[in-house]
This record gives C-alpha cells, structure tokens and sequence, in this order.
C-alpha cells in the first residue's frame, strides 16, 4: 500500500511526504520489514519535488529521515539542496542544522549514479555540498556545539572532500582549543578528519591531532602489570 501511495508522489505535498515518512518509520520498526528500493527512489523523488516547500529545519529534518534508511539520497534532491544552501537566510543554516546536512549526504550506500563519478575522481553534488556546508560550519564553529561538530567531521572525512583553506584552519584552530571538551568517542571521530585531510595550519600548533590522542588515550585501561 505504501509503494502504491508514493509512486505516485507528484500528487504529494510536503505535509504528505512528512506522513508517509512517518508510516515508513512505524513499518521499519518491525522486525523483518525491509523498504523496497523502488520506495526509496520515490521517497526522494517526493522530497524533491516539496523540497522548495520546507523551511530549512524541516528540510534537514526530512533529509535526515531519508538518510536513516541507510540509502544515498539521489542527485534531484542533492541539487534541491544546493539551491536552498544559496538562498536560505543565514540565521537559519545553524550549526545543528548544517552538522544535520551533512551527516545525510554522507551516506553512500545504494546503486546511485554518483559512485562510479567519485571513483574515478570526479566531483559530484556531495562534493560542492560538503565544501560549501564545511565553509559555512567553520565560520560558525565558535557558536556550534562541540556534538554538532562531532558529527559535522566524520560527516566530510566520510564524504572524502577537504574543506577549503579558510575553513580547515578556522576547524583546526577550534578543535586544538576544544579538544579536552571532546569525548573519547568524539576524539576518535574528529582525528579520523585530520588524519584523513591533515591540519589547516602550517605551524605545528595548528595540528590538533596530538590532542585528540591524548583524549583518546584517557579512555584507553591501564596497562596491565
């Protein structure tokens, strides 16, 4: 029944997609249900074609639901986000909400077409969008809270995409003088990013990873006798 309803998702509107999340997220909280691909495909088509109907907070807010489905979210609705990024007022691309974007367009599984582009070196939609998320985040970092950050950065190291010049140093510098508020766990996370893209400072102060370590190394047991 719930294949049938959206299949036909030209007829939805954004109140009607936000139902059929919400009846797809009662359905996979029973064992065995699996979404049907072709759900999926029409899930996002849905979003796509409502997208200019959300507020920025609702539009993370569906793109996250979307996301936890375990399924890439496809090209149509990256470029809806591209576009909402340019005209979006920017009180409201908070931190919470840019961390919230890019933990969504960081999952990479499904048969989408982006893969085979990435592989052999392209740039892709989840490119632009993690430089231009990324850029917006760090300008913004002081603000964030330290879990928005945490999950903004696994977010792009899992992308692949190295933030441009400016804002690896604003996250650098933050993250060297933020690195005793981090979890371990978090730690782990974040140092996953800087090993991955390297420190946004030429001086050796600029490089958080040594502090993360230490952050790390305060959860590790002791050593054994």
């Amino acid at each position: 029944a719930l294949a049938s309803i959206v299949s036909d998702w030209r007829s939805l509107g954004a109140l009607q997609v936000a139902d059929v999340l919400f009846v797809d997220d009662e359905m996979r909280s029973r064992a065995g249900y699996a979404m049907p691909d072709e759900v999926m495909v029409a899930l996002c088509d849905a979003s796509a074609a409502v997208f200019h109907q959300l507020q920025t907070v609702a539009a993370a807010h569906t793109l996250k639901r979307l996301a936890s489905r375990g399924r890439a979210l496809s090209d149509p609705l990256l470029m809806c986000l591209l576009r909402h990024m340019a005209t979006a007022p920017p009180e409201d691309l908070r931190p919470s909400v840019l961390a919230t974007f890019l933990a969504a367009i960081a999952v990479g599984s499904g048969g989408v077409a982006w893969h085979a582009t990435e592989a052999s070196g392209g740039t892709t939609y989840r490119h632009e969008l993690s430089e231009a998320l990324s850029a917006k985040l760090a300008f913004k970092v002081e603000a964030a809270q330290v879990e928005d950050i945490q999950q903004a950065l696994a977010a792009v190291a899992e992308i692949g995409r190295r933030p441009p010049p400016a804002a690896m140093q604003a996250i650098s510098s933050w993250t060297a003088r933020n690195a005793t508020s981090i979890t371990p766990a978090g730690a782990a996370q974040v140092v996953i990013f800087f090993l991955h893209f390297g420190p946004g400072g030429a001086a050796p102060a600029a490089d958080p990873t040594p502090a993360l370590c230490a952050r790390i190394a305060t959860a590790l047991p002791p050593p054994a006798d």
